[in-house]
């Protein structure tokens, strides 16, 4: 069975008079192939709009499905505006099927290489195989999390999994597409089997 992981892209557009964020839903999302985890964004959970400055609460819900028995930690990319400093003004946390209560993700230091990434760092694999979204402005990056544990994936189980994400937005106008991902850690988004 092919795995897949999806990516929900968001259009954010800032209303320069009142300072007001609307969200709009553009039509593009991006699926990447993969071996040992099929791993679905299903939804996207966001509010309308948010004053800038503010803590904006996103909700992914998503879903595992191991083909192979795996050890793995969760990663979690977001793609935004490198003005908004996400690496240290987001706070990102996950429920899922054998975890109590919510647990805690990190920021993937920007040099930690991607497994069969060929070199490149999480944020840089990110950038190479999932693009820029159609962003025309030239100041995005992502943003990667880790999981603080790993989990076993036992074949064939399909495991729930909720990531929340508190983002702190910039008060700048800008208008942007913002990109989630989902991925493990053992193969990232790729493995010995899949040639992007």
């Amino acid at each position: 069975i092919p795995n897949k992981r999806q990516t929900n892209m968001k259009k954010i557009k800032i209303n320069k008079k009142s300072w007001s964020w609307i969200w709009k839903i553009a039509g593009t999302v991006i699926i990447i192939v993969i071996i040992s985890c099929n791993l679905t964004i299903l939804s996207v959970d966001q509010p309308l709009s948010a004053p800038g400055g503010s803590v904006v609460p996103i909700t992914l819900h998503c879903t595992i499905t191991s083909n192979n028995p795996q050890t793995s930690a969760l990663v979690v990319g977001i793609l935004v505006p490198k003005i908004w400093n996400a690496a240290a003004n987001t706070t990102v946390t996950f429920t899922s099927d054998q975890t109590t209560g919510p647990q805690p993700m990190t920021v993937i230091p920007p040099n930690t290489p991607d497994p069969f990434g060929n070199g490149l760092s999480w944020q840089e694999d990110m950038m190479a195989t999932l693009g820029h979204a159609n962003n025309l402005i030239p100041e995005y990056e992502w943003v990667a999390f880790q999981s603080n544990t790993s989990y076993d994936y036992p074949i064939t189980t399909t495991e729930t999994v909720t990531v929340n994400i508190q983002l702190k937005v910039s008060p700048n106008n800008v208008l942007f597409n913002m990109v989630y991902v989902i991925a493990e850690s053992t193969d990232g988004f790729h493995s010995t089997n899949y040639a992007p």
